[in-house]
């Protein structure tokens, strides 16, 4: 396979990954289907690939070790999000079944914080690694639509205390209050 065709391979996994995600937010709202409770893992192995597929490891060695340490960076705090703030047991396999909303920790300060760090981490590897601009811009806009779906129709359906939780925490972008806090 030809590195073009290894992009290529790459955006349509990245796109897929999305709808896998979508579907799975999809399913622990309306559809309860066994089957699709493996939509978010799968989702997020095909998004770490269609990433690393299209990145550039081919120059410029002191910009991408400095982008690599702040992409790690960001990469610990959007695993600690996911899996370390979020039980993960609780949060992605209790799907269909109403939980508890999770107000520490990242979640203090934004109800969304995954969303912030994916995008920091992508920004990385385009100064650093190359990823396309054109992906950086698709992926984080695909995000927030998650986020955005997550937030108004299936978290308040399937989080208890959900819109208490909207009404005091801010959405994507902290401000100095919660920061504080």
């Amino acid at each position: 396979m030809s590195a073009m065709e290894g992009v290529i391979v790459g955006m349509i996994l990245g796109y897929l990954a999305f709808v896998f995600f979508f579907l799975g937010d999809y399913n622990d709202w309306k559809l309860n289907r066994p089957y699709l409770k493996f939509c978010f893992p799968v989702a997020l192995i095909m998004l770490i690939v269609s990433i690393a597929s299209q990145l550039d490891f081919s120059s410029g060695l002191i910009l991408k070790i400095v982008t690599a340490a702040a992409a790690v960076f960001f990469i610990y705090w959007l695993y600690h999000a996911l899996f370390v703030a979020l039980k993960p047991d609780e949060a992605y396999g209790k799907q269909g079944e109403k939980r508890s909303v999770c107000t520490k920790k990242e979640y203090a300060v934004c109800r969304h914080p995954g969303v912030i760090f994916f995008v920091l981490m992508l920004a990385c590897f385009v100064i650093g690694y190359g990823f396309p601009i054109r992906e950086f811009i698709t992926y984080s806009l695909l995000d927030t639509l998650l986020a955005l779906f997550e937030d108004r129709i299936v978290f308040p359906a399937m989080l208890e205390g959900y819109e208490d939780y909207q009404k005091s925490v801010p959405f994507l972008l902290p401000d100095f209050r919660h920061v504080k806090n």
